[in-house]
């Protein structure tokens, strides 16, 4: 995984990272998945849904883009509602999934909102996204956020 994310650092390939990881440890013996997945529970950020949309919306398969940007407008037209300050729960994972898109075990049971780095984005813009994200300037400097930090580095 040191290797993965050493190749892909952008914090776009988070949710994949997560799921790389969550799909390596399933070799393990049962007794060691019963201290591992809790642990991957607890530190699992990258897959927050806010981080999901982020990695979906940059996903080779055009069908993924469609599917975040749909959900980032559904979640645009539910947030006139809310006004509170938003809780950064994470949900129970999948461990059991296929697809890093299906780590979430419900998207409509958990309370929703949009990635903060894709707030400047207007609908058209995504949309653009969904038909060629690679040569969209706003993803590249999304991009340049970094998925670790050199502590993280170090302590690993």
């Amino acid at each position: 995984m040191w290797f993965a994310v050493k190749t892909k650092p952008s914090c776009v390939y988070g949710a994949k990272h997560l799921f790389d990881t969550i799909k390596r440890s399933r070799y393990l013996p049962l007794e060691l998945k019963h201290v591992i997945d809790p642990v991957i529970q607890s530190n699992g950020y990258f897959g927050h849904p806010e981080n999901m949309l982020l990695t979906m919306l940059t996903d080779e398969r055009k069908f993924i883009r469609e599917l975040a940007v749909r959900r980032i407008i559904k979640i645009r037209n539910q947030m006139d509602l809310h006004t509170e300050v938003r809780a950064f729960i994470l949900p129970k994972f999948n461990f059991d999934a296929e697809d890093y898109c299906d780590l979430l075990q419900t998207w409509q049971e958990f309370p929703l909102t949009e990635p903060p780095l894709l707030k400047q984005l207007s609908e058209d813009d995504l949309q653009e996204i969904v038909n060629d994200y690679s040569n969209y300037l706003v993803i590249t400097e999304i991009m340049q956020f970094p998925c670790h930090t050199q502590a993280v580095e170090r302590a690993v």
